[in-house]
């Protein structure tokens, strides 16, 4: 499961972002279907993680991206949930990927915890 591999450096990443005095409360990210990445395995090493790193009310924030292809043989936009879907107006598998195949971390939320 390399989900738990993603969440240590998505943690570890975020938390060196938190300016001493405030706690980490979420983590955004956006994941494309095609990215290879299961959110339902990334939320649940989150929480895991998250609360072993000092973390244990930060949430994870998925944004989930579709896939959309560019017909390299009819020149249409499409969108589909695999790869092995073809083009639903000419049925070619001539395509470019435009959008699905990433995993970004977007932003973090953070929470003030001194009071001045």
């Amino acid at each position: 499961m390399h989900e738990l591999s993603i969440v240590s450096s998505l943690i570890e990443t975020a938390a060196n972002h938190v300016p001493e005095g405030n706690r980490l409360r979420g983590v955004h990210v956006s994941v494309g279907v095609l990215s290879g990445i299961c959110a339902e395995s990334l939320e649940f090493c989150f929480s895991i993680v998250a609360g072993e790193n000092g973390h244990p009310s930060a949430r994870l924030i998925i944004t989930p991206i579709p896939a959309r292809f560019l017909c390299l043989a009819c020149g249409k936009n499409y969108e589909a949930e695999s790869v092995y879907h073809t083009c639903p107006f000419c049925e070619s598998l001539e395509r470019e990927i435009l959008e699905g195949d990433r995993f970004t971390l977007d932003a973090i939320d953070v929470e003030k915890t001194n009071h001045v």
